[in-house]
């Protein structure tokens, strides 16, 4: 049913689009595509190509197969162009915009030589550097490599990097703390999922009490290389989280500690916010303005920021 109702719906929502003359971003991308492989496509992808002789690709690994496929078609194998690419493999695991690894390799096995790769870090610590190179050399030791994808060169094998290093260390107590630290649950029993995640929670808000309440008395914080110490501060946290369920359960240990926490993601509905609910409110209230408790709650949403006077 599925792979009946995909192309179907697809030829559909092109239709109702050219029907209202409508062009999206996924639009303007299959219809460069159709026009590059269609009876003049030579002619406009040499018209490009002579506009644009060199282009260059930042963040390639978000680059998906239509678009690599319109760039193959543009500069592929055309004397006197040139195409850079610039991309991170190990960030295509995000799949932004259809994107996926599998583009990348193939872009990079048929990419000419040279290549280059930026072997040094200038973002964080030594320490933690040295910590990520150790975890994912040991993961390389399987037969499919660190990420999969094997570990012969037309694979995606671990490549360790250098540590531009930074000045400051994080200290606890005076001394610094580990740069990277793996917990488990203290009883090896099996548990499901759920008791998993809100175990670590617990185990993750309650080291950070620990680390604030210190910082408070001035004994966690960031040492500089010039002596000076800036105390650890809540601005300083993050949270990575793979998926809603662990950031609420992060949330809820978090908020019985009496620590206040913001959930950003790019997967959230914006009618699921507080201010879509506060705009309810006042369309409830002008579509039935004699409603009394309409006019009320409108009045009173967070949003309008009113007192209560």
């Amino acid at each position: 049913i599925l792979a009946h109702a995909v192309p179907w719906v697809a030829a559909r929502l092109q239709a109702s689009n050219q029907r209202l003359a409508q062009l999206g971003y996924d639009d303007m991308l299959k219809r460069l595509d159709d026009a590059l492989h269609g009876v003049s496509g030579e002619r406009l992808a040499q018209t490009i190509a002579s506009q644009y002789p060199v282009a260059l690709i930042d963040e390639f690994q978000d680059t998906d197969p239509l678009q690599w496929r319109i760039f193959q078609r543009i500069y592929g194998q055309r004397p006197g162009t040139g195409l850079l690419l610039i991309g991170d493999p190990k960030q295509a695991i995000y799949g932004f915009r259809g994107a996926d690894i599998h583009t990348y390799l193939q872009a990079r096995t048929s990419a000419g030589q040279p290549t280059w790769t930026l072997a040094t870090n200038y973002r964080s610590t030594a320490a933690m550097v040295g910590a990520v190179n150790r975890v994912f050399e040991g993961a390389e030791q399987h037969p499919q490599g660190a990420f999969g994808f094997g570990k012969a060169a037309q694979g995606r094998p671990f490549l360790p990097v250098q540590a531009q290093g930074r000045t400051q260390r994080l200290l606890l107590h005076g001394q610094p703390l580990p740069a990277l630290q793996l917990a488990h649950a203290a009883d090896l029993a099996p548990m499901s999922q759920g008791a998993y995640q809100a175990c670590m929670a617990e185990h993750a808000a309650a080291t950070l009490v620990q680390w604030l309440d210190a910082a408070r008395q001035g004994h966690c914080g960031f040492a500089a290389g010039d002596g000076k110490f800036t105390p650890l501060a809540p601005g300083d946290i993050a949270i990575l989280v793979r998926k809603s369920s662990e950031a609420a359960d992060m949330r809820r240990a978090l908020q019985a500690r009496g620590l206040a926490s913001v959930y950003l993601s790019d997967r959230d509905s914006v009618y699921a916010s507080a201010e879509a609910r506060d705009l309810l409110l006042w369309l409830h209230a002008c579509a039935d303005p004699g409603s009394d408790r309409a006019m009320r709650a409108a009045l009173a949403s967070p949003t309008l920021g009113q007192s209560y006077a």
